[in-house]
């Protein structure tokens, strides 16, 4: 994330907790991935969470666990390799044997294509990251594991990139079209923040919120 944090994302709940880079669970508040510390801000994570906890079982916590790097491509990923300080696969595998070792994984939230929004580089988009969701699904030992993406927003300031950015978003919705456990999540009428790249607070919020939405309404059709 890179919004703003405000004193409304700090505030605990005893029903969310988060993983740090240093594998110490604690009670969850905003910002939520530390990698980056001088570049992190506000994400969707703990607003998604908070909508699970006003939903669902409250005599149950619900974990989040951030290992996004932002910036960083599909290839980074398949690759392992070092970015900004993190092995990408192998961060990701060993949070995702904590998380399996404290409770059971129920989904992946997945926002990135950015960094491949290029002619270039989308062309194989869709190959590389179905595969690595299938090892997402290996590492959580469930070949079903719901998945949920999130769209590039198509800001009007950054029409430079526009083309690209639509591009990966007909890429991502034909995934979710093809594997009904991913959904897809729509960044309509979300708002920039001043780089008109990534969303502002707000918009980080909402965004939670319709990941939210989506993971229930995945949830309920798999029953």
């Amino acid at each position: 994330g890179r919004g703003m944090v405000e004193p409304m994302d700090t505030v605990p709940d005893c029903m969310i907790i988060s993983i740090l880079p240093d594998n110490r669970w604690v009670v969850a508040k905003e910002p939520l991935q530390l990698y980056q510390p001088a570049l992190t801000g506000l994400g969707p994570g703990l607003a998604f969470a908070r909508v699970l906890a006003e939903k669902t079982n409250h005599r149950i916590n619900i974990a989040l666990v951030p290992c996004a790097v932002g910036g960083s491509s599909i290839d980074n990923w398949l690759s392992d390799s070092l970015f900004n300080g993190v092995r990408l696969k192998s961060n990701f595998i060993e949070k995702m044997s904590m998380a399996k070792e404290a409770g059971t994984v129920k989904a992946i939230i997945w926002h990135q294509g950015e960094s491949d929004a290029t002619a270039e580089k989308s062309e194989a988009y869709k190959c590389k990251l179905k595969k690595l969701f299938g090892i997402f699904r290996q590492a959580a030992g469930n070949d079903t594991l719901p998945v949920i993406m999130g769209e590039l927003a198509l800001f009007p300031e950054n029409s430079n990139h526009m083309a690209d950015y639509i591009t990966i978003n007909k890429i991502l919705t034909e995934i979710a079209s093809e594997d009904p456990s991913i959904a897809l999540v729509s960044s309509e009428g979300l708002k920039a923040k001043s780089d008109n790249v990534h969303f502002d607070g707000p918009s980080q919020r909402l965004m939670g919120k319709r990941y939210a939405d989506a993971y229930l309404t995945l949830s309920t059709s798999k029953k």
